[in-house]
């Protein structure tokens, strides 16, 4: 997986769980407040899931998941 720029990913673009747990730990530097932050589209909730509860877990109400015609769009708050 290539590092994508500041985080971003196309909303288009369909991640695996290996790709999205990357992802979060790419992201994963020193802040000062944990913030919003958009994870990319998965096709399946499995999938989703796993990215979630990759280093560092989601606590309550820190994943919002979005269903769309099969696809799994995640947002984190981390």
């Amino acid at each position: 997986m290539t590092a994508y720029d500041n985080g971003q990913v196309p909303a288009d673009r369909i991640l695996t769980a290996d790709e999205g747990t990357a992802l979060k730990g790419q992201l994963l530097a020193p802040q000062d407040v944990k913030r919003w932050r958009w994870m990319g589209t998965y096709s399946d909730g499995t999938a989703a899931a796993t990215v979630a509860n990759a280093n560092p877990p989601q606590g309550p109400g820190e994943a919002v998941f979005s269903a769309n015609g099969g696809w799994i769009s995640v947002w984190l708050y981390y």
